[in-house]
């Protein structure tokens, strides 16, 4: 069944036992697709929280969102800011999304709609008739995004994040970064778009799978998907750890630019020596902890 909506198309055959797909057609979101799995609603209670898969356009896993979860009747709230940080470093979008379901199973969905971070999670939660949750972790997380909107001085508008196509942007600045790198002393491809690491070096016999990272925070953490960290205990001790941090975004015509940053190379890498966490692992850099 092809069920188009608000700002998305939802696919799922109406059945309880298919994933439900839901692909964005408006804005920057659009080709992305958010897919959940079956009974991730019909037994969900308030105040949990979960994760689901997120496709790119060509329908190839791009990451996992997080979410904290709120649900009122046939209403879901999907609240993706408590992880703001994992999800925008994984190249997720941070605001909130709302699921109306058309079934007291809540496995088929009559209506959705994200809401940025340009409003509160007050104003959100009224927008959608969902009563907020309030606490002081949500306070500070606030705080938090507030703090890292100013440090990274985001000239387009308060309360804008991230999007995909900076995020791109950003990946994309790390990697030259670490090209440029490892092309001294080894003949390096860049590999992201076909494996589990980014670039692929050899030199020789020798063989070394480098997992690079572009983050405008500084050196503390970075997040790491699990078949990145799978990929590190699998080949090591020959994987490496690129890390550009610190990156600037300035705002030109054609958007924001990354540009400068602080390089660290963690080699060899031993992933499990810093990795926290489980869905989406936060990986502390060296001294960072």
């Amino acid at each position: 069944m092809r069920n188009t909506v608000q700002q998305a198309t939802v696919h799922t055959t109406g059945k309880n036992l298919t994933p439900i797909w839901i692909e964005w057609r408006e804005r920057s979101m659009r080709g992305y697709v958010d897919v959940f799995l079956p009974g991730d609603f019909a037994d969900a209670k308030n105040g949990t929280s979960g994760a689901h898969t997120v496709l790119d356009a060509q329908h190839c896993r791009y990451g996992v969102a997080r979410y904290a979860l709120t649900i009122v009747g046939h209403r879901a709230m999907l609240d993706y800011t408590p992880f703001h940080h994992e999800n925008v470093d994984a190249g997720m979008f941070s605001g909130i999304m709302t699921l109306v379901f058309s079934n007291t199973q809540r496995s088929q969905i009559a209506d959705v709609w994200w809401q940025d971070t340009k409003r509160s999670a007050i104003d959100k939660a009224v927008a959608a008739q969902i009563p907020p949750r309030q606490s002081e972790s949500s306070a500070r997380e606030s705080e938090a995004r507030a703090a890292l909107l100013a440090t990274e001085a985001l000239d387009v508008g308060q309360g804008s994040m991230v999007d995909a196509v900076t995020r791109r942007a950003i990946e994309q600045h790390a990697i030259r970064r670490a090209m440029r790198h490892y092309a001294q002393g080894w003949q390096v491809e860049n590999v992201g778009d076909e494996c589990s690491y980014d670039l692929h070096c050899t030199e020789g016999q020798r063989t070394l799978r480098v997992e690079v990272k572009g983050t405008t925070r500084g050196p503390t953490s970075v997040s790491l998907q699990r078949n990145e960290l799978e990929n590190a205990r699998k080949y090591a001790p020959d994987v490496a750890l690129y890390v550009v941090h610190s990156i600037v975004l300035k705002s030109t015509k054609g958007g924001l630019r990354p540009s400068g940053g602080e390089a660290l190379a963690v080699e060899p890498w031993d992933v499990d020596a810093g990795a926290t966490e489980t869905v989406t692992a936060r990986w502390y850099l060296p001294g960072a902890k």
